[in-house]
């Protein structure tokens, strides 16, 4: 979902900055936040798939990774919401732009909080099983004659 949801984002801010910027000066803040609103999604979008190369790859991402991608995405997204949705921003009519820009960040802050759920689970992603491979080796003692 969050995926899709970043690919949305990124087309429907090239859509708007292909007809709203062309002719324009791109120097102008509808145009800058309309470029955040590409960087944001292109950004997304390779974060998200990294992820899922990691997970393909090694069938568990790092945690750390994962979580550190996760507060950056979730924090990213707040941004966008804020510049991409507000009056002066090229997502304040509702459309495609308004709504994925809102679902990105929900979608990114439930991502953090399932990585949260994992650590305060103590899953084996954070622990990556240690502690089932150290298992008690029994020692037998010999007795002296």
């Amino acid at each position: 979902g969050f995926l899709a949801c970043q690919l949305v984002v990124m087309g429907a801010s090239a859509n708007i900055f292909d007809k709203d910027c062309a002719n324009e000066d791109t120097s102008s803040s509808y145009c800058k936040r309309t470029k955040f609103g590409i960087s944001l999604g292109a950004i997304g979008t390779t974060f998200a798939l990294v992820v899922v190369a990691m997970k393909m790859l090694t069938s568990i991402a790092p945690f750390v990774v994962e979580g550190v991608l996760a507060l950056v995405l979730c924090i990213m997204n707040g941004f966008g919401v804020a510049f991409l949705t507000s009056a002066q921003g090229p997502g304040s009519p509702i459309g495609n732009l308004y709504y994925f820009s809102w679902l990105s960040w929900f979608t990114s802050f439930m991502l953090l909080g399932s990585v949260y759920e994992d650590y305060t689970a103590g899953g084996p992603a954070v622990n990556n099983d240690s502690e089932s491979k150290s298992e008690d080796v029994q020692v037998e003692s010999i007795e002296e004659l």
